[in-house]
């Protein structure tokens, strides 16, 4: 057994509740970035083809 291990079983009721709170945190974190990278390149992909949006509020 490692150190770390020892001392994750050590955690309270507290510090359980917290981890778990920061991991769904991440989860959701990595969830908005994947989405906001995938927006991002079609974007520029959009851009790069010449086939940006137009209307009001779309700059060409």
């Amino acid at each position: 057994m490692s150190e770390a291990d020892d001392g994750a079983s050590r955690c309270s009721g507290a510090e359980w509740e917290e981890l778990d709170r920061l991991r769904r945190e991440n989860r959701l974190l990595r969830v908005e970035n994947e989405m906001l990278t995938r927006i991002a390149t079609e974007y520029a992909l959009e851009r790069r083809d010449g086939v940006g949006r137009t209307g009001p509020g779309w700059s060409s």
